[in-house]
């Protein structure tokens, strides 16, 4: 039989369930990296501005654009490519593996 009290907790049940997200922190991390894509890299959006202190060498590629990286955590290094013409991020990539490279969701 099913009464009130078994209603109300599976309610609460599935309520608590479907708040849990099912992206992993890795996932999260690629996603906010991946944002990037398209803005100024001195938007105050971008990660380079808001966090100056994470921001390390500069590299100058041979297509001219530049590659500025980005500290993440200890043992993760981010990549942004930006346009030398119109310093829009264009690209990213990372150095570090799914356990040093996330942002708990």
């Amino acid at each position: 039989m099913i009464t009130c009290e078994r209603i109300v907790n599976l309610s609460l049940l599935v309520l608590l369930t479907s708040c849990v997200s099912m992206t992993t922190p890795h996932e999260n991390f690629k996603s906010h990296m991946k944002f990037h894509i398209g803005m100024k890299f001195n938007s105050y959006s971008s990660y380079l501005t808001r966090y100056p202190t994470r921001v390390g060498k500069e590299k100058d590629l041979s297509n001219g654009n530049k590659e500025i990286e980005f500290t993440q955590g200890n043992d993760c290094q981010v990549w942004f490519e930006v346009d030398k013409n119109t310093s829009v991020i264009i690209d990213w990539y990372f150095v570090g593996n799914e356990k040093t490279c996330r942002i708990t969701p």
